[in-house]
């Protein structure tokens, strides 16, 4: 099999070395236009959620304190003045980089059209556009897990994602890399993530690493960078991180995404039920709705090594949600570190996406694949999923090979499935019904 050595010693050289200069980062340090040349603004990590049809949350962090923005690019006249978030800068008992950060709100602003901005008064200019107008269809989503390591193979994963052009990723956990790498490693994470985070909406759920690891971090690094939409607040979520923002859903075009919290206690999937049946309700009568889709980090259903068979709480509460929501279709998962996908027949698919970057900690629990599982395998790959009128229709693009490790905890069991970055090695359609 073909290993990752042209592709570690091209994408990943040319972004680990020179992000600064790389054409899809705008991360530089700038110059401000109106002052000499000892004044120096710094701009970093920036990306940006989805907060409604007519509205959008950036962050970054560094020394510029606006965004400007306007729909022709040579004429940026709105501009918003950021705010320093809640929660960071941490300073006990373990402490973040200093900052600062910054969020800024954009609202008022039209559904369906591209926009131009600038992070600051020299930023690099880049574009968004904003949701599709309800019941619209014909986007694109990426789907990233598990980015907590920093590898080569990450770094060429989000090169392949901004080529892509996707108008969401959604990352299902493990989203700062804090816990077990340290703070650093969340510096890196967000920068690295510029590939395509300026240009296409971040939209994640919060993992096991994010807030586990209390002497390295814990959920205020996640929230702090985040501001997630109609967010909804879990009774036995972590104190230090309270409260809000533990799960929140958004609806883009004809669907609706929602997502579900971490399980603090046995008690969290059962709560957020009860909160979230009204979200699902309303999606159901919603004309302009034609599919449910929910992500988080614990998969339902899984066929690895000590593992097997996934969540069974979080997997009886999605199934009884299902039974009384028929357009949900679609559950999104990661932690598992493979890709597996079944098809349930309530009609549902579960899928467990593959790890970005991060390496494979187990073997298949059995030789023969369960009954149910449509497909599975343990490579690189980035989930696509496009959305027509009638139709989600999902390919998994094979990624970059893995490079062989010594640490036993992630021995080389990847699968030979594919030759080059960009095949597709499974595809499904899930169609839409009354």
């Amino acid at each position: 099999m073909r290993k990752i050595e042209s592709m570690n010693k091209i994408i990943p050289t040319l972004i680990l070395s020179a992000a600064c200069f790389f054409p899809f980062i705008g991360c530089s340090v700038a110059q401000e236009a109106d002052e000499d040349h000892s004044s120096l603004e710094v701009v970093d990590d920036i990306h940006f959620s989805v907060i409604s049809n007519t509205a959008l949350t950036f962050d970054w962090t560094g020394t510029a304190d606006h965004i400007s923005y306007g729909t022709d690019p040579d004429d940026l006249s709105h501009r918003v003045n950021a705010e320093q978030p809640a929660f960071l800068p941490v300073d006990s008992p373990w402490v973040s980089p200093p900052g600062p950060y910054w969020e800024a709100k954009l609202t008022g602003l039209m559904e369906n059209t591209v926009y131009y901005y600038k992070v600051g008064q020299s930023g690099k200019r880049h574009k968004f556009k904003t949701p599709p107008s309800p019941g619209e269809a014909g986007f694109k989503v990426c789907l990233t897990s598990d980015i907590h390591d920093r590898s080569a193979e990450c770094v060429a994963m989000f090169y392949q994602i901004a080529l892509l052009k996707p108008d969401l990723v959604i990352t299902t956990g493990d989203v700062t890399g804090a816990g077990p790498g340290g703070q650093d490693e969340v510096v890196s994470r967000f920068h690295d993530a510029m590939l395509w985070s300026q240009e296409a909406a971040w939209m994640p759920a919060w993992g096991n690493h994010d807030w586990e690891y209390e002497d390295i971090d814990d959920l205020r690094t996640a929230k702090g960078r985040f501001d997630i939409p109609n967010p909804g607040t879990m009774s036995d979520a972590p104190e230090v991180s309270c409260c809000s923002e533990d799960w929140g859903w958004f609806d883009y075009g004809n669907t609706r995404f929602i997502s579900y919290p971490e399980p603090y206690t046995s008690t969290t999937w059962e709560e957020w039920k009860s909160q979230v049946t009204p979200v699902f309700s309303d999606a159901q009568h919603d004309p302009n709705i034609k599919f449910i889709v929910t992500f988080g980090h614990r998969s339902s259903y899984t066929s690895i090594y000590r593992r097997s068979p996934g969540n069974t709480r979080i997997r009886t509460v999605l199934n009884e949600l299902r039974t009384s929501h028929s357009k949900y279709v679609l559950d999104l998962s990661g932690h598992n570190h493979q890709y597996e996908r079944y098809q349930i027949d309530n009609g549902m698919t579960y899928i467990v996406n593959s790890p970005t970057g991060s390496y494979f900690h187990e073997g298949w629990q059995e030789p023969e694949k369960p009954s149910n599982c449509a497909y599975r395998v343990i490579h690189y790959g980035i989930l696509v999923l496009e959305f027509s009128d009638n139709a989600i229709k999902g390919e998994l693009h094979c990624s970059v090979h893995c490079m062989k490790s010594d640490d036993r905890d992630y021995m080389p069991l990847e699968e030979d499935v594919c030759d080059e970055p960009g095949e597709v090695i499974d595809s499904f359609i899930i169609n839409h019904t009354e």
